[in-house]
């Protein structure tokens, strides 16, 4: 298992760090074979894929999708899949207890799509994301067993931790509250930071738990976590952080002693990368209503949010449209507006309607539930408890960064719903009734019994 994070480790700083394109590229297919009879290691690579998207392939466009490094490596784990399940005989797709969310708001779609005329080319975008993300779903249910989710965590943290790395070794002191902002390995600092927060907590609630080296890569993730936060200077990230590390913290109370220091350490070294005053600037303007109305970021956002509002009002059973939106705003607003709408909220009560928000509460509905079902279930288990709550961080913090940032086709919230599938594992009314263990003082039943 070490040798396999070695390795993943090293393939990521070459990627990252430059020189060594085709040796990142060997280590790469190496893996890949590897994957091929151990399908656990394909979680870890799609995800290596999607923080690495905009290192190659994004200008290329294939029916009106940008074909990215996230893109790719998730149609070759499918591929390998493929061929993995049909030589050992094992099922492509395994049916859970949130399928049926996806199937309703597919249903949603196309009746969106029917209703707003046959606007295929504006659809079609996120209609393929969203198929192939629940697609993504499915699968990363079948690649990781049960019993080789945290082995495969494992890797994820440090993939991520060599990322994150990247993400604060390449910025430069940020002398400006609007220029410099550190994006990480994405063009935008709001993207950059949702990733983070639906990946970093997901990661630490289990590998926290894994011995000391799980305690480590924990604590550098606690390290560069707020790090990276803070550098971006995104308004939405920081208050989406906080929001979800009330549950974090929970998540990590038991190794707090040792984890604490590691976020105090990231403190103390942020005043080498910005004035503090810089992030006092930015965050300012949420709270002094003069300074914000002359922020040009949050006044765009505001009226893109005032004018999907007014869409849905015109349209308010099934919206304008999926993918619709910039074209009906700049109709809407005499061209003011032409940009999609930055909140996950506004974009679906716009484009879908109410059917959209139905059919979206509908399935987030189902992740509560199995998000309460797995908490019962590992009562007894202190470790899975901090898995869950590590994911409910994610989650909660995600919902939050919703309002910077429209998450509906962003690919790793479909792989912290896949990774919670593994963890909580199948559903059913017989899981919500207790189960009752043995007392201490029962009799020991068969041959087991003492004489």
């Amino acid at each position: 298992m070490g040798g396999i994070l070695g390795i993943s480790v090293v393939s990521c700083v070459l990627a990252l760090f430059g020189g060594f394109p085709v040796v990142a590229l060997a280590v790469a297919l190496m893996l890949g074979v590897a994957a091929s009879r151990y399908p656990m290691l394909l979680l870890p690579g799609v995800v290596a894929g999607i923080l690495l998207s905009n290192f190659g392939l994004v200008p290329s466009v294939v029916i009106v999708v940008p074909i990215t490094l996230g893109k790719t490596t998730t149609l070759a784990a499918m591929v390998l899949w493929g061929g993995h399940a049909w030589y050992y005989g094992k099922p492509m797709f395994r049916w859970t207890s949130v399928s049926v969310g996806f199937i309703v708001i597919g249903a949603a779609m196309l009746i969106n799509l029917v209703a707003s005329a046959g606007d295929v080319r504006s659809a079609a975008p996120a209609i393929i994301g969203y198929v192939s993300l629940a697609l993504l779903t499915h699968l990363i249910v079948v690649w990781v067993p049960r019993v080789n989710l945290d082995d495969a965590l494992l890797l994820v943290a440090g993939v991520l931790a060599v990322v994150m790395a990247f993400g604060v070794l390449t910025t430069d002191r940020i002398e400006s509250v609007y220029s410099g902002r550190a994006s990480g390995v994405y063009d935008s600092p709001n993207l950059w930071c949702a990733i983070l927060i639906w990946l970093v907590p997901l990661v630490v609630g289990t590998v926290q738990n894994r011995g000391r080296i799980g305690l480590i890569v924990t604590g550098i993730l606690l390290f560069l976590y707020p790090l990276n936060i803070a550098l971006s200077l995104s308004r939405g990230g920081a208050i989406a952080s906080a929001v979800g590390s009330v549950l974090l913290v929970y998540s990590v109370r038991r190794h707090l002693r040792y984890l604490l220091p590691f976020a105090v350490l990231a403190g103390l070294a942020l005043p080498g990368y910005m004035n503090l005053e810089h992030l006092t600037d930015r965050y300012s303007t949420l709270v002094d209503v003069e300074l914000g109305e002359n922020d040009g970021s949050l006044v765009s956002r505001a009226a893109a949010i005032r004018t999907g509002i007014e869409l849905f009002e015109e349209n308010p059973i099934l919206g304008v449209g999926r993918g619709r939106f910039r074209y009906e705003a700049v109709d809407h607003t005499g061209g003011l507006i032409d940009m999609r709408p930055h909140d996950t909220y506004t974009a679906v009560a716009s484009e879908m309607g109410l059917v959209g928000l139905a059919a979206h509460g509908f399935l987030l509905v189902l992740v509560v539930r199995l998000l309460w079902v797995g908490w019962r279930r590992a009562r007894h288990s202190a470790d899975e408890r901090d898995a869950i709550a590590g994911g409910a961080a994610a989650l909660l913090g995600g919902l939050v960064m919703g309002f910077a940032a429209d998450f509906t086709t962003f690919p790793v919230v479909y792989v912290w719903l896949g990774v919670m599938l593994v963890r909580v594992g199948p559903v059913s009314s017989k899981v919500l009734r207790p189960v009752l263990l043995p007392s201490d003082n029962a009799p020991v039943p068969g041959p087991l019994r003492p004489i």
